[in-house]
């Protein structure tokens, strides 16, 4: 998925220790704000810009639920659960993403 040209998202279908299975939602859904909606468990969420030669860095990343149609947040990742891409634990989460390219 692309906003504005700026990036695309990919989910790769693995799980620790190389176990089969897994079950991601896929990419990441832009909201009209200009952040993206992750959602799902087992699997690993990263976006790539469209461009080569730029890189992507994750402005915040807050862990919540939907009640009602409204975000509820429960915290924000830290750096070292962020560097990486987004690895979803094997319960259910969602995630509401900002991302920089530089």
């Amino acid at each position: 998925m692309e906003r504005d040209g700026l990036l695309r998202s990919r989910a790769e279908q693995s799980c620790a220790g190389g176990k089969s299975g897994a079950h991601g939602t896929g990419p990441g859904r832009p909201t009209r704000d200009g952040r993206f909606l992750v959602a799902g468990y087992s699997c690993r969420v990263d976006f790539r810009p469209a461009a080569a030669d730029k890189r992507r860095q994750f402005m915040r990343v807050d862990e919540g639920t939907y009640e009602n149609g409204v975000f509820k947040f429960i915290r924000i990742l830290n750096g070292d659960e962020t560097d990486n891409g987004l690895n979803l634990r094997a319960e259910p989460i969602v995630l509401r993403v900002s991302l920089g390219v530089y």
